[in-house]
């Protein structure tokens, strides 16, 4: 795998990781759901960043994009989730 594309990885892995750590510690529905949606931003930035990057080989593309992809999608069933319970759906 290309060195760049780990340290990019590992840029985003981070604050995505502490922010799930934030939501569990998180009390209240709409602090829930504010850090739900930093990590949903943060996460489609990610998967934004490896969807453009240029001289990428395919298959680190698809293991990088299958990476970010299971935290935006944990991100937006979280801030969706919470988001309702927050207005009182």
């Amino acid at each position: 795998m290309d060195d760049k594309l780990i340290k990019a990885c590992q840029m985003f892995l981070l604050p995505a990781s502490v922010l799930f750590a934030a939501l569990g510690l998180a009390q209240s529905d709409g602090l829930k759901t504010g850090v739900s949606s930093i990590a949903f931003v943060i996460s489609g930035a990610w998967v934004w960043r490896i969807w453009v990057w240029e001289n990428l080989d395919w298959k680190d593309q698809y293991a990088a994009l299958a990476f970010a992809g299971i935290f935006l999608v944990a991100s937006f069933i979280s801030l969706g989730v919470h988001g309702m319970a927050w207005l009182g759906w």
